[in-house]
């Protein structure tokens, strides 16, 4: 694609560098690996519980669990970045970082396209998920990129 520079995929990282591949780990398992119990489905669809009978309210905990997954694969991602400038940097490297990097700019904007998601709720169906207490409103919950809340920037300050 035009304008994105040329990178290495991550796939294809020399025998010496210090990380394993996903692919090769999968590879040599000694035991079959199952969708389901690999990725605790069952765990993980038991985690909408509505507090209240608003159709609504399910929509607003999937979205809402679903950034805060993303945040924490953009945190994985940058200390991934991060510890490989930790020590010698590798030149055959940096086009790994330049992955990761751009992996985090494209989840940023599957961030940002979810947000018409929630607008398919009503400005009152949206108040009313924020606050569970009459006393108390989620008011951190407007911008669902609270997930600054994870960041002091964890990159290396030679950056």
């Amino acid at each position: 694609m035009a304008g994105r520079p040329s990178r290495q995929p991550e796939g294809s990282r020399s025998a010496d560098t210090k990380e394993l591949t996903f692919t090769h780990i999968m590879e040599h398992r000694s035991t079959p690996l199952y969708y389901g119990s690999y990725l605790k489905i069952p765990e993980l669809l038991s985690l909408q519980s509505p507090r209240s009978p608003a159709h609504e309210e399910m929509l607003f905990i999937t979205t809402h669990q679903a950034y805060e997954i993303w945040f924490k694969q953009i945190l994985h991602e940058f200390e991934g970045v991060r510890n490989m400038f930790e020590g010698k940097v590798n030149e055959r490297d940096m086009g790994v970082v330049v992955s990761r990097l751009e992996r985090v700019r494209e989840i940023m904007g599957l961030l940002i396209q979810q947000i018409d998601v929630l607008e398919t709720m009503s400005p009152l169906d949206f108040l009313v998920r924020l606050c569970v207490r009459k006393s108390r409103c989620g008011y951190s919950f407007i911008l669902p990129f609270c997930f600054l809340r994870h960041f002091p920037l964890r990159l290396p300050s030679e950056l």
